[in-house]
C-alpha cells in the first residue's frame, strides 16, 4: 500500500511493457482516425501514436498537456476569427477531447491492471460528481426535448472538462509532482502568450466588433490582445502574488516578480473591463491575509509601475490606420461600459438585453432549467436584427439558472464555497510556504470567478473549466500533503 501513496511515472514491473505497448498502439490507431478524419494534412494518426504511447507511460506529463493544448487551441480559435488560419479544422477541439480520453484511459489502466486504487476522501469530489451527473441529465434531456444536438454537446463539453479535478487528485501525490504541475501551469501560459503575441505584433486586428449586424469600423481599429484568456491571466496573477508573499528564496521571487509584471501588462493589453475590476475584488482577501504590509506595498508599487509603463507605451503607439493614438480608444472603451446606443457586442447593455429576455424562462422552470441547447428567445429579431446566438449566454450564473436550473446553480455554489474554505484553512495553517502561497492565490481566484461569472461565461467555458478543475484538484492535493506532513511532524 505504501507504493500506492507516491506518484510513479513509470508503471509497476508487474504490468507487462509489451502489453502496455500493444494497448497504446490500438488506442493510438483509434485516436488517429478521429484526428486524421478532421485534419486537412492528415497527420493525426502519426501524432496520436506518439501521444498515446507517451502519455500512457508518463501520465503526469499528459495531465499537464491538457492545460497546454486547451489554451493553445483558444489562441487558434481566436486566430481563426481574425483570418489567421492553420491547416486544421475541427481537429483542434477533438485534440483536447482526445487528451482527456487518453488520461481517463490511463487512470483506468492504473486502477485496474496496476491495482493502484489511490483516491483520498475530500470535500469537493462529491458535489462535483453530482454536478457532472446533473449535466449529463441536462444533455440527454436537451437532446430528447428536440434541441439541436451539436449545441447541446457544445454546452455540455465544458462541464465534462471539470473532470481534470479527479485526474489531478489521482496523479499528483507528492511535493515533487506538485511543483512540476505548478511549473507546467506557468509554462503553458508563457507558451500561449508567446504564440498570441507573435500574432498580435503583426498588426492584426484581434477582434472585430459588431453593432447590430454591421462592423463598427471605429471600434475595430482598436487592437486588443484577445489571444489569451483574461480569467487565466488573473488566476496566474494571484498565484504569483501569493507565492511572492510566502516564499523565501530571492531568486524564485525575482522570477515571480517578472511573471507578475508580464501578467499585469497582459491584462492591460486585453483591456478586459470586467476582469480588471475583478482583479481588485481578488486582491481583497490577499490584502487581508498577507503576512505583513511591507511585501504588499512592494507588490502594489510594482503593479502601479506596470500600469504607468503600459500607459506610456499605449500613448506613443498608433492604430493600424494611424488615425489616432491607442490611448484615446482605450479611454473611450473603459468609459463606455454601459452605453445607451450599443457600440460593442460586449457592453453591459447587451447583457442586460439577455437577462431581461431570460427572466420569464427562468421563472417558468426554476428547478431543472430548460436543458442544454435551449434557446432563451424565439423572437427572430435577435437573430436577424441583432445577430445574437439565442442559445449562447454571456453570464455564467444565468447559464446555470436557465440551462441547469437551481440544481446546477446550487451545486456550483457549493463547490466554490467549499473550495474557498479549504483554501482559507491552508493559508492559515502552519506548514510549507509553497502550499500557503498557492492556496492564497486560489483563494483570491474564487471570488473573482464568482464576480466575473455575473457578466462572463467564466464558469462554463471550454478553456476555463479545465483550469478551474485543476485548481480545485490542487487544493485537495495540498490538503492531503499538509495533513500527511503534520502526521509526520514536519508540515511539508
Amino acid at each position: 500500500m505504501a507504493a500506492n501513496t507516491h506518484i510513479q511515472d513509470v508503471w509497476q514491473p508487474s504490468f507487462s511493457r509489451e502489453r502496455l505497448n500493444a494497448v497504446a498502439l490500438l488506442l493510438s490507431v483509434a485516436a488517429g482516425c478521429l484526428i486524421a478524419f478532421q485534419s486537412v494534412m492528415g497527420l493525426g494518426a502519426v501524432v496520436a501514436f506518439f501521444a498515446a504511447s507517451f502519455l500512457v507511460m508518463r501520465p503526469l506529463y499528459g495531465l499537464m498537456s491538457i492545460l497546454w493544448v486547451v489554451n493553445i487551441v483558444f489562441v487558434i480559435d481566436r486566430g481563426q476569427r481574425i483570418g489567421f488560419t492553420l491547416p486544421v479544422t475541427g481537429g483542434t477541439i477533438s485534440a483536447t477531447d482526445l487528451l482527456y480520453a487518453l488520461m481517463v484511459f490511463t487512470a483506468a489502466l492504473k486502477w485496474s491492471i496496476a491495482q493502484d486504487i489511490y483516491y483520498p476522501r475530500n470535500r469537493l469530489g462529491t458535489p462535483l460528481f453530482l454536478l457532472l451527473t446533473w449535466s449529463s441529465v441536462c444533455l440527454v434531456m436537451g437532446i430528447l426535448s428536440g434541441h439541436e444536438v451539436k449545441k447541446s454537446m457544445i454546452e455540455a463539453r465544458p462541464l465534462l472538462y471539470l473532470c481534470i479535478f479527479y485526474l489531478t487528485v489521482y496523479f499528483i501525490r507528492d511535493k515533487e509532482s506538485f511543483v512540476f504541475a505548478l511549473k507546467s501551469f506557468i509554462y503553458a501560459y508563457l507558451v500561449t502568450f508567446a504564440i498570441g503575441f507573435s500574432i498580435f505584433v503583426q498588426g492584426r486586428k484581434t477582434i472585430e466588433y459588431f453593432t447590430m449586424g454591421t462592423v463598427d469600423l471605429g471600434q475595430s481599429l482598436l487592437p486588443r490582445f484577445t489571444l489569451g484568456s483574461q480569467d487565466w491571466v488573473n488566476t496566474l496573477l494571484f498565484l504569483s502574488i501569493g507565492l511572492i508573499l510566502f516564499l523565501k528564496d530571492s531568486k524564485t521571487k525575482m522570477y515571480l516578480s517578472l511573471l507578475t509584471a508580464l501578467l499585469a501588462f497582459n491584462l492591460l493589453l486585453i483591456q478586459a473591463r470586467t476582469q480588471i475590476i475583478a482583479f481588485f475584488v481578488g486582491m481583497i482577501p490577499i490584502i487581508i491575509l498577507a503576512p505583513g504590509t511591507k511585501k504588499f506595498k512592494l507588490i502594489a508599487a510594482g503593479l502601479a509601475g506596470v500600469v504607468l509603463l503600459s500607459l506610456v507605451v499605449f500613448s506613443l503607439a498608433q492604430t493600424e490606420a494611424g488615425q489616432k493614438k491607442i490611448l484615446d480608444p482605450i479611454a473611450e472603451r473603459f468609459s463606455g461600459i454601459y452605453k445607451k446606443k450599443t457600440e460593442v457586442d460586449q457592453s453591459l447593455e447587451r447583457r442586460l438585453f439577455e437577462a431581461e429576455a431570460m427572466r420569464s424562462g427562468i421563472l417558468a422552470r426554476p428547478i431543472t432549467g430548460h436543458w442544454f441547447g435551449a434557446k432563451w428567445s424565439n423572437d427572430p429579431k435577435w437573430v436577424w436584427e441583432y445577430k445574437y446566438d439565442v442559445t449562447y449566454i454571456h453570464s455564467s450564473w444565468l447559464f446555470y439558472l436557465y440551462k441547469m436550473g437551481l440544481i446546477g446553480t446550487i451545486l456550483m455554489i457549493v463547490i466554490l464555497a467549499r473550495a474557498f474554505m479549504i483554501a482559507l484553512a491552508l493559508v492559515r495553517s502552519v506548514g510549507n510556504p509553497l502550499y500557503k502561497g498557492v492556496a492564497l492565490g486560489i483563494l483570491a481566484t474564487i471570488p473573482t470567478y464568482a464576480f466575473t461569472g455575473i457578466f462572463q461565461p467564466t464558469l462554463w467555458q471550454y478553456f476555463m473549466n479545465p483550469i478551474l478543475g485543476f485548481e480545485l484538484g490542487l487544493l485537495v492535493v495540498m490538503e492531503q500533503l499538509v495533513g500527511r506532513g503534520a502526521a509526520h511532524g514536519n508540515g511539508s
